[in-house]
């Protein structure tokens, strides 16, 4: 599928949109390459108005299209810009679902891909894709940005040509310079780099595909019409090749994931202003880090020493009552670390080993599990208290407890003659 011109024979590949679904006469859009000036790009018409650009090719897809480098495996899209032909085609790859672009009644481009499962064309991408996509939607020298709450913005070194219309969320009349370039043999200006966005649109443009984005540099600065510069070709890295310069206004761009750059032209001490703002945002941003940091830190400490204190208390206050407690060592001793070979028994509450005190007195170690470790201080206080005072002959003896940061443990007597489940159930966990 083929847009753009034939310039031997003036032939024009281009689309019309129907003028409704299920009426195929001429609709009010158009779908054109133009080759008029510049750097070619697509653009959509209505009514003699220019709706959607796609931003013109960069050697890879077009600037406003990032996303087609994600569409790389299912089709092979070319662009040709010789003397004879200015043109785009696209391709479906060997192996993949067809596909076709199409105008749609209401100018949005959208390529379809048939979905042979249902029998039906699906949408695999459209556009204009949202509010900055539309033509000029932030006047001359503006940017659009769809993430932000107030989606149009000046380029910085630029403030709105009409405050009171942009209040009231009319961009169009878009922005002016700050401050007059001085131009002077261009040492008095400088750019500055507004990173990943559409380029401008190219009308008017002028493009050398042959010289680095150094020169372009240097060619921009030494003519004192020169707007902004940027590389025509990214293939390769490093910044990109070739030199796309404008001289006029910057009309349509937007930032966009994947974009390019854009070096526009300031005057010093614009570009001073800039820098220092930039600055200042930075450390804005790293103070606001740090100060963030500090306050997790200190709610950290906080809530470890709160716990640490509660645990004081707690332990405090089981050591008044009727349940001995034991230091987390003398446990660890008892059971040789809480080794497996240990273990007698598992449940929803932790596990159970096998110890034997300095005394030589058997015990029973249960140790909760990190599930019931996080219970509250305090419910774990009344379990102890309600089971020091539970005491039976018929009853596995409480003989003490230990609290050590998140660790619960309860020592009990040793039941050399198996649980009762044992003769209940016929099974047992212990030994």
């Amino acid at each position: 599928m083929r847009s753009g011109k034939d310039l031997k024979t003036g032939t024009l590949w281009a689309l019309s949109s129907w003028r409704g679904a299920d009426d195929p006469s001429p609709g009010d859009f158009r779908y054109v390459m133009d080759t008029s000036s510049g750097s070619p790009e697509l653009h959509v018409w209505s009514k003699g108005r220019k709706a959607y650009r796609t931003g013109p090719w960069n050697g890879v897809r077009f600037s406003g299209i990032p996303e087609m480098t994600a569409f790389e495996d299912m089709f092979e899209f070319r662009f040709t810009n010789t003397p004879d032909e200015v043109s785009y085609v696209y391709r479906d790859r060997a192996g993949t679902p067809a596909s076709r672009v199409v105008l749609n009644e209401t100018g949005v481009m959208q390529r379809m891909v048939w979905n042979q499962a249902a029998g039906t064309w699906s949408v695999f991408w459209s556009g204009p894709r949202d509010q900055c996509d539309r033509y000029g939607a932030c006047g001359a020298f503006g940017v659009c940005n769809v993430v932000d709450a107030v989606v149009c913005g000046c380029v910085p070194g630029f403030r709105p040509s009409s405050p009171p219309e942009w209040r009231m969320r009319n961009a169009s009349g878009g922005c002016a310079r700050s401050t007059p370039l001085r131009c002077e043999g261009g040492g008095e200006d400088g750019f500055y780099a507004l990173r990943g966005v559409k380029l401008p649109e190219t009308h008017g443009s002028s493009v050398d595909a042959g010289v680095s984005l150094d020169e372009c540099r240097r060619r921009c600065l030494s003519n004192c019409s020169c707007t902004a510069y940027a590389a025509s070709d990214i293939r390769g890295g490093g910044g990109g090749s070739g030199c796309i310069q404008w001289f006029g206004e910057l009309m349509d761009t937007r930032f966009v994931d994947g974009g390019q750059d854009l070096f526009v032209r300031l005057a010093l001490s614009d570009l001073e202003t800039t820098k220092n703002k930039k600055f200042l945002t930075v450390i804005a941003a790293v103070i606001a880090g740090f100060a963030l940091l500090l306050l997790s830190l200190s709610f950290l400490i906080w809530r470890k020493v709160r716990r640490r204190r509660m645990e004081v208390a707690m332990f405090d206050d089981i050591t008044r009552g009727e349940c001995p407690t034991y230091h987390l060592e003398t446990i660890r001793a008892a059971t040789d670390g809480f080794r497996p070979e240990n273990e007698i028994g598992r449940g929803g509450f932790g596990i159970v080993y096998k110890g034997q005190m300095l005394d030589g007195q058997e015990v029973a170690v249960k140790r909760l599990s990190a599930e019931n470790r996080v219970q509250g201080l305090k419910e774990f206080k009344n379990e102890v208290d309600l089971i020091a005072k539970l005491q039976h002959r018929n009853l596995v003896r409480l003989l003490g407890c230990c609290i050590h940061c998140s660790d619960r443990i309860l020592v009990y007597e040793y039941m050399s003659n198996k649980s009762l489940d044992t003769f209940i159930f016929g099974t047992y966990l212990v030994q």
